[in-house]
């Protein structure tokens, strides 16, 4: 990952989206919501690095709403050699999960069917609903038990 400030922010694209994204940029069928920041040191990191996000906002994804789209937006990012690409994270170039539209100051605007590998960490949390299920079916069986006299 290139030296540079990053800020990650999400939001919906229209169902569809994936390896169909215009290169207006302009994307999101709602949104963008903020992810958070994060800073690399001139130079970059390697590949396999963590970067930890500031101002990081939990976010509930319902992909009934639509496809996810995340947002990286780059300044003052180390410059590299060939002065093509967009060089901050490893590409997924099967056009089948994932895929980008980007921009480049000296190229303009494009779309391909790559896309970044995106992986989040962190402490998931079972939605309510999922607790209400667990204790209904624990009372059914609870009742079911007395009922058909099974000890």
């Amino acid at each position: 990952m290139l030296g540079g400030d990053y800020a990650f922010e999400w939001g919906y694209a229209p169902f569809g989206s994936v390896n169909n994204l215009n290169s207006n940029l302009l994307n999101y069928s709602s949104g963008p919501f903020s992810l958070g920041t994060a800073f690399v040191p001139s130079g970059g990191v390697n590949y396999g690095s963590t970067l930890t996000l500031s101002g990081f906002t939990p976010f509930d994804y319902n992909p009934g709403l639509g496809d996810l789209l995340l947002e990286v937006a780059v300044s003052n990012q180390d410059i590299f050699a060939n002065g093509t690409g967009n060089g901050y994270n490893q590409a997924d170039y099967s056009g089948s999960v994932t895929s980008r539209a980007y921009f480049l100051t000296s190229n303009g605007n494009h779309a391909d069917a790559a896309g970044l590998v995106t992986t989040f960490n962190g402490n998931i949390v079972p939605e309510p609903s999922s607790f209400l299920l667990l204790g209904g079916g624990l009372v059914a069986l609870v009742k079911g038990r007395k009922r058909f006299g099974i000890k």
